[in-house]
């Protein structure tokens, strides 16, 4: 059934006025006639009885008006949904996040995000940052939060650059100290996180000590950062935890700052520019915020 001709019937149930009708549907009244006419002939019923002086329902075109409200009411709100889906105001955002960035960023991320497109649903799948870009390729996910630069098929940029503290047993003698040198650590035994997690974090902590005159010794790798706080307390080492909100409140543990120059863990944001819409448009916006906050240089 033509969206057009029951448009042209709704107008003229309610304007009662072919004239007044053709004018609000923005055609000619012979144009409007024939219209109501066809529409009528596809039903098989008279819709209207028509006079030199007026126009009126009939019983069937009373009946029919209601549906035809209820059916155009339908078909607008589904072009609405539709448009909205199209260009990213509805429907499902895929994230792809890290242990890190889903302890440090995501959780504001998401509230923030949530408030911008309320119809939109976040799905998350924990990935490790090279395979967030497999994940991209593939159009598995729409954004990744990551910790280093994608290859060239993506748009990548950081949205939060936050200092390592170091974390120490609560009985090592650096622990009496309120603020350490990298220089510090040079005869400490370390717990790190593995290098695929964090690339680019990982080659920082080792050029920083490198800098500092030594070679980390790396008695093991592991993660979340709670599992690297575990192992400090149990006398593994020394580790690197970046934010407070990784620090977890532990007896036997104590946290402290950097003097000099601070490896760095960088949040990075990576999307694919050809499949932008607005949802991740917004993931963006909100994503810049909440890092900005979290920077401490």
């Amino acid at each position: 059934m033509d969206i057009r001709r029951l448009r042209c019937f709704l107008a003229l149930a309610e304007e009662l006025h072919f004239n007044r009708a053709a004018m609000r549907m923005h055609m000619s009244q012979p144009a409007m006639s024939q219209n109501i006419a066809e529409l009528e002939s596809e039903l098989g019923v008279v819709l209207l009885e028509r006079s030199r002086r007026s126009v009126s329902l009939t019983p069937a075109g009373a009946v029919f008006l209601e549906e035809t409200r209820r059916m155009l009411e339908r078909f607008d709100l589904g072009v609405q949904l539709a448009r909205q889906v199209a260009r990213g105001a509805r429907g499902n955002l895929v994230i792809g996040v890290t242990q890190p960035a889903l302890f440090l960023v995501f959780p504001e991320i998401r509230h923030a995000f949530m408030k911008e497109l309320p119809d939109v649903v976040l799905t998350v799948k924990e990935l490790q940052t090279s395979d967030q870009f497999t994940a991209l390729r593939d159009g598995d996910i729409h954004v990744g939060l990551g910790h280093s630069a994608p290859e060239d098929d993506f748009a990548s940029e950081v949205v939060a650059k936050v200092p390592f503290d170091v974390v120490l047993p609560q009985d090592h003698p650096l622990a009496e100290l309120d603020e350490l040198t990298v220089g510090d650590l040079s005869q400490c035994d370390f717990v790190l996180f593995p290098r695929e997690l964090a690339p680019d974090a990982y080659d920082d902590i080792i050029a920083v000590c490198n800098r500092a005159g030594f070679s980390p010794k790396i008695r093991l790798a592991t993660s979340p950062a709670q599992s690297i706080v575990a192992y400090v307390c149990a006398g593994f080492g020394v580790g690197f935890i970046s934010a407070t909100k990784q620090q977890a409140a532990r007896q036997g543990v104590v946290y402290r700052k950097l003097a000099d120059q601070a490896p760095l863990l960088r949040v990075t944001i990576s999307w694919d520019e050809r499949r932008a819409s607005q949802a991740v448009t917004s993931f963006l916006k909100v994503a810049r915020e909440v890092g900005a906050g979290l920077n401490r240089i």
